[in-house]
């Protein structure tokens, strides 16, 4: 029992750092993977816990791809690419939680509700104080307790998702103190993602909600949808501000779609000319120029990654590298949409949050490199790690 309350202490430990502290994630990065390494170690399920998530053998092909890549398109004569792929450690936090995970909630059939009954109170206190910072504040969008706004946006988009799920489950009858937790924290939330001004985001966590609305029946779509539209037309018809953000009406936002396209532009002649391999992971920005003088982009235009997280995927590492990230996305969602019928109801709920939340994270990567982004793959990884582990109950048990 002391090794579950340290698991539970990890993941409130993990959700509370990525909405505040960069060192908090790095620490509880660490925290998790000795954790796991020892347990798995000392328990002798080492092979377990390297088989956590199948097929095992995509890691290999996926990291042969991306030393592959670099090696043709660089050498070996500038160490900085290289120690770009250490980022790649994410696979063995991937592990680690997945194997605690299912140590986790394999315990018992009530540990949704335990670790939410802690994790919830520090949730709907982050938006809370998220909250106060942006009236204090008063910067025009809201950026979270570090006041950074792609980071937060992208994770209020997920934590969203998953408790307007949680909040459907109570369907306002025999509301318990928890339940109203939830609903605050939906609110706060919403208020909160709408103060971003960040329409991946926005979009992101439309298509979340209705995905799992859709798997529950048509009939909870439709009243989903509709929602949905009648809430969004009253802020579009209320608020000018949202309004102009939303359908890129002011000179800023003409110019932050004119620099996205450059981007993208750039990145597709990349992926003409490095089709196979790319250019070696993270290394697109430094192609850019070339291209941008046979675009006949000014000097000034900005350089930075894809502000896509496929294409920069797919310009970094090539055709390969995509075809690896893909096939990880989908050996992850398959097992967790075909999960969802075979729950019980107390599970399925919690289930449908977490897979519109890794829903909302994929849609928005279609205007932001967000898996790249530390805080934001961190909560993916963990979001994603609970919604597998719960997917594969009648596994062996570990």
């Amino acid at each position: 029992m002391k090794l579950i309350g340290w698991i539970l202490f990890l993941f409130c430990l993990i959700w509370l750092a990525t909405f505040s502290s960069q060192s908090l994630v790095d620490l509880s990065d660490i925290l998790i993977v000795v954790t796991a390494l020892s347990v798995s170690i000392k328990s002798r399920e080492f092979n377990e816990y390297l088989k956590s998530y199948q097929p095992a053998k995509l890691w290999l092909i996926w990291v042969f791809v991306l030393f592959t890549g670099i090696a043709l398109n660089i050498g070996f004569t500038d160490s900085k690419p290289w120690v770009e792929l250490l980022v790649f450690r994410w696979i063995l936090t991937f592990l680690s939680l997945i194997y605690l995970s299912r140590k986790f909630f394999n315990l018992k059939d009530n540990q949704q509700h335990r670790i939410l009954s802690f994790l919830s109170p520090i949730v709907l206190g982050m938006n809370i104080a998220a909250i106060v910072i942006y009236f204090v504040k008063s910067e025009g969008r809201a950026g979270g307790m570090m006041n950074s706004i792609m980071p937060f946006s992208h994770n209020l988009g997920m934590l969203f998702c998953f408790y307007f799920f949680l909040s459907l489950k109570a369907q306002f009858k025999n509301l318990t103190k928890l339940d109203y937790v939830h609903l605050s924290i939906v609110l706060s939330g919403g208020f909160l993602l709408v103060a971003t001004l960040t329409r991946g985001v926005w979009i992101g966590s439309a298509v979340g909600v209705l995905f799992s609305a859709f798997i529950i029946n048509k009939k909870m779509f439709t009243k989903v949808f509709l929602g949905l539209v009648v809430i969004g037309s009253v802020i579009l018809a209320t608020q000018p501000k949202i309004y102009n953000r939303f359908f890129g009406k002011t000179e800023s936002e003409a110019t932050s779609n004119s620099e996205r396209m450059a981007l993208w532009k750039g990145n597709f002649r990349i992926i003409q000319d490095y089709p196979i391999w790319g250019v070696g992971y993270q290394q697109n920005k430094h192609h850019l120029r070339k291209y941008y003088d046979e675009f006949g982009y000014p000097p000034g235009q900005r350089i930075s990654h894809a502000h896509n997280q496929y294409l920069q995927n797919w310009g970094g590492t090539g055709t390969l590298g995509l075809i690896c990230y893909l096939a990880f996305l989908f050996f992850l969602l398959k097992p967790v949409i075909q999960s969802i019928t075979k729950l019980p109801d107390a599970e399925k709920y919690f289930q449908l949050g977490l897979l519109a939340a890794l829903v909302c994270f994929l849609i928005g990567g279609l205007t932001e490199a967000n898996f790249n982004i530390a805080k934001n793959r961190m909560l993916f990884l963990l979001i994603a790690a609970w919604a597998y582990s719960i997917a594969l109950p009648n596994k062996k048990k570990i």
